[in-house]
């Protein structure tokens, strides 16, 4: 009966003891987030201002361009068959 409480107990008891011993998650997060920069970016097309990283704000104008191109590309017409009343 003894044997039987301390199979249970004891993984059980480390477990919650090695939850102890890890570093805490908030405070990683939030030394990190105290370094981080922000300004507030206003995409085309759109009143709202978004908040991003100083460091995302370049690799997002260049990504915003390559999307552009992208999308005229895909919108430009290929080989459309003629209209009726075209010569």
């Amino acid at each position: 009966m003894c044997s039987r409480h301390l199979i249970i107990l004891l993984p059980l008891s480390c477990i919650l003891l090695s939850g102890c011993a890890s570093q805490n998650a908030q405070t990683a997060g939030a030394q990190s987030k105290e370094k981080e920069e922000y300004v507030y970016y206003t995409p085309t097309g759109s009143n709202i201002p978004v908040r991003v990283r100083k460091d995302q704000l370049q690799a997002s104008a260049s990504e915003t361009d390559q999307a552009q191109h992208l999308l005229t590309k895909i919108q430009q017409p290929k080989n459309q068959p003629k209209q009726p009343g075209e010569n």
